[in-house]
């Protein structure tokens, strides 16, 4: 079966989420200083851990004391932060993604989003960098009371034409070609590890390449 829709992931993949990410991280250390929990300042090396995956995990991982109502309500503030920097020219796309995505568009192949990210989030990213030129359709962790992107997959499945293609620069976008039998394209230019993208059909050096990269998976 020929691929009908490629699958993106959003921060890592099509965003230079650190661009706005690093400040907007050192915001919420001091929003949750001021609210009684000690916490460090992160190097930027250190901070990228936490992008692009599942923000209950997420914060986890950060606030591993924190109550589920206050690991969302972390989130919501971080998202504060994070959507008064999309809004300005702050917030960037990778060099060459427009051209990627307009030339994929060209090409017939159905586009849509799958993030781990807030309503909020991608609809002030959609706006701001007009992506409804290319996306027919947004899935996003918090419609889905924040589940996992594999969970995710089976509404896309549902909505979408298939054959499809995993796009991302997260373990966790991996994790849904390998849980459903997928093709999947790891974006090493992210901020996973080829270690964590081990498990990708193909990878991309950088956002380009994905065109092509396509291309090489209808043959295999």
């Amino acid at each position: 079966m020929s691929i009908r829709t490629l699958m993106f992931d959003f921060d890592g993949t099509l965003h230079q989420t650190m661009l706005i990410y690093q400040e907007a991280f050192a915001e919420v250390c001091r929003w949750v200083r001021e609210n009684g929990t000690p916490t460090r300042d992160y190097p930027p090396e250190e901070i990228t851990q936490f992008l692009g995956v599942n923000l209950d995990e997420m914060w986890r991982k950060f606030q591993p004391t924190f109550t589920k109502e206050q690991r969302w309500a972390g989130a919501k503030q971080l998202g504060t932060y994070l959507d008064k920097r999309l809004c300005t020219g702050q917030a960037q796309l990778y060099p060459g993604t427009e051209q990627a995505l307009s030339a994929l568009k060209e090409e017939g192949y159905n586009l849509v989003l799958l993030s781990n990210c807030r309503i909020d989030y991608y609809q002030t990213a959609r706006k701001r960098f007009q992506m409804d030129r290319w996306f027919s359709a947004y899935y996003c962790s918090e419609a889905y009371d924040g589940i996992p992107k594999q969970e995710i997959f089976r509404a896309i499945a549902a909505e979408q034409p298939g054959a499809f293609v995993m796009i991302g620069d997260r373990a966790g976008d991996l994790k849904v070609s390998e849980v459903h039998g997928l093709k999947s394209i790891g974006c090493l230019y992210g901020y996973g590890s080829r270690e964590e993208l081990k498990s990708a059909t193909v990878f991309a050096d950088s956002v380009s390449d994905i065109p092509a990269l396509c291309r090489k998976l209808e043959q295999m």
